[in-house]
């Protein structure tokens, strides 16, 4: 209970910053209490935790219809987490972006549902569900601390591309963080507009190279290109190499 009473105060710390509405208040703090409780994102998980004297079905429905307001401030709610996480991931060394997807198999009815590869079965099967992006803080110490986190579907009538949407998320993000951070991007990012980004916008970064780019080294006047896979495999060097 103690650790519960903690976080609402967190919460209602963070809440503060937001301008929430006394309603949209009550709201949040529910739903984020709810999720923290049941372990859960189910709106019917959540609903029990909070033990109203309804039934559990007209609980579900009235978060449900508050969550589906179009006109509210909750859409603030992850710009005031940057301003309050702000003081921490400043002294943060790292952040780390990442493309993940959240698979709906059975999905029918859901609202946009795209067709996603779900890398955690064994085949990669393509399903319904939505991707997912996430930005995160982290230091030497192995402490993490999440800045962002989106998912967002290609059918969506808001979906504006996938490099904008990545571009919208950095651009949040960068305020909170080290100007000095080192920016770690997976291999979904090996492409020359995550590059191009990543320049235009003064951050230090690193790539996960993908195994099927191509690297041309060697002499200006004389390039030589090769596949990485193959180039890396032949190098059997016991230290680091820089190559131009």
């Amino acid at each position: 209970m103690k650790i519960m009473k903690r976080l609402h105060r967190s919460v209602q710390r963070l809440l503060a910053k937001a301008s929430l509405t006394p309603a949209e208040t009550d709201l949040a703090t529910d739903v984020i209490g709810g999720i923290s409780e049941a372990k859960s994102c189910h709106l019917r998980k959540i609903g029990r935790t909070l033990k109203e004297n309804v039934p559990l079905i007209q609980t579900e429905q009235r978060l449900s219809r508050q969550l589906a307001e179009k006109e509210s401030n909750l859409d603030s709610l992850p710009h005031a987490w940057l301003r309050h996480a702000a003081p921490v991931t400043k002294r943060m060394s790292f952040v780390a972006v990442d493309f993940s997807e959240i698979s709906k198999p059975y999905g029918k009815k859901f609202e946009f549902i795209d067709r996603v590869r779900d890398a955690s079965t064994p085949k990669k099967e393509i399903q319904p569900g939505d991707w997912l992006l996430s930005l995160e803080a982290g230091d030497h110490h192995h402490a993490r601390l999440p800045l962002w986190m989106e998912a967002f579907s290609t059918k969506a009538f808001s979906y504006k591309g996938w490099w904008e949407t990545v571009h919208r998320a950095i651009l949040a993000v960068l305020p909170s963080t080290d100007p000095q951070a080192l920016w770690l991007f997976d291999r979904g990012f090996d492409n020359n507009d995550t590059m191009r980004i990543a320049d235009q916008l003064g951050l230090r970064w690193v790539i996960r190279v993908k195994k099927n780019r191509n690297v041309s080294f060697g002499d200006p006047a004389c390039l030589q290109t090769k596949n990485l896979a193959m180039f890396a495999n032949k190098r059997r060097c016991l230290h680091s190499v820089e190559l131009e």
